[in-house]
């Protein structure tokens, strides 16, 4: 799971450090989770960001989902294969059928991590695009 978590940052941080990213008019930060996690206590966020702007809360709503996933296979000592094998479906609700889809399609717990950080980086732009559609609706319709 950290070493999902490290990979996920490390995506993260290069998206959102992209100049194409910089330039859209919804980009609001960096996305560094690897430093807010050393800098923050548990419960804190960022100052001066609104986590909840789907800018930021896609992509990391997916890296959590995916994250508590690696963690309930180490804490119960089950592989990813074994868990799919004894699966008939899986679901999720709103952005939970996101990760459902990188269960399904992983696999191999290799193939999870590699296919959780490529949707990671899809949800980061999904995001921000989404964000830009948002606020221009929101200039036209004041």
């Amino acid at each position: 799971m950290r070493a999902f978590i490290e990979t996920a940052a490390q995506a993260l941080l290069e998206e959102s450090s992209s100049d194409e990213a910089k330039t859209s008019v919804a980009f609001e930060a960096v996305i560094d989770v690897h430093s807010w996690l050393q800098s923050l206590e548990v419960g804190d966020a960022p100052a001066g960001l609104a986590l909840d702007r789907v800018f930021f809360s896609m992509p990391l709503l997916t890296l959590t989902q995916c994250a508590n996933y690696l963690n309930f296979l180490e804490t119960a000592g089950v592989s990813h294969e074994s868990v799919v094998k004894n699966s008939a479906t899986a679901l999720g609700h709103s952005q939970g059928v996101v990760s459902a889809v990188i269960f399904s399609t992983a696999k191999t717990a290799q193939e999870f991590v590699e296919i959780g950080v490529s949707v990671l980086r899809y949800m980061f732009w999904q995001g921000l695009r989404a964000q830009e559609t948002y606020q221009l609706l929101l200039t036209q319709y004041k």
